[in-house]
């Protein structure tokens, strides 16, 4: 099978330098970025509440947020999802349980249009999100540990596996960065 009718020739050796400038430049970025602003880390990390519920027409996702708001829900993060009647709400950490959650935000839900369900809620407490960040910390590490001792063994020498780590950690670094830069929620989905 042939891709190409006639010879490529690009020279990936002779702009090397510019690829290792442009790499440092965002690696640079992805650092600062994680410094300064963080990771946005969504409620399974945080601990909060996560609730699934369906309008019979299309959600108003403007008006279901300024109505959780008014509830006396701090920040609420309320997003479409599936179809334009479902709808995503998170928020924030509380002491009340899933029951008396669950009855203010179908009450709220109810006030906007009464045909308003909640299909699911899930409480996650802050405890729960600490161990799953130690979790994902642990099987990060143990999995470049891993990938370390096979190619130091496989190969011979430990200076092989070193560069093949710092290879395998350049995507993640950059992609946590675009996380950092645009604030998109971290959560194990991503882990």
């Amino acid at each position: 099978m042939e891709f190409f009718h006639k010879p490529t020739s690009f020279p990936f050796m002779g702009t090397r330098k510019i690829w290792y400038g442009l790499s440092i430049v965002l690696m640079v970025i992805s650092f600062a970025s994680f410094a300064i602003k963080g990771l946005n880390y969504a409620i399974d990390f945080t601990g909060g509440v996560s609730i699934s519920a369906t309008f019979p027409a299309t959600a108003d996702v403007a008006r279901v947020r300024g109505a959780l708001e008014s509830a006396g829900f701090h920040e609420p993060q309320v997003q479409n999802f599936g179809s334009s009647r479902d709808v995503a709400i998170r928020l924030e950490p509380t002491k009340d349980t899933g029951d008396v959650i669950r009855a203010r935000v179908e009450s709220v839900l109810q006030s906007i249009d009464p045909g308003a369900q909640i299909q699911q809620l899930d409480v996650v407490g802050p405890q729960v999100g600490a161990e799953l960040q130690e979790s994902a910390i642990w099987a990060l590490s143990f999995t470049l540990l891993l990938i370390f001792i096979y190619i130091a063994f496989r190969f011979h020498t430990w200076r092989l596996s070193l560069g093949a780590i710092l290879a395998v950690m350049h995507g993640p670094i950059l992609v946590l960065g675009i996380f950092s830069i645009t604030q998109t929620p971290f959560d194990l989905a991503v882990v």
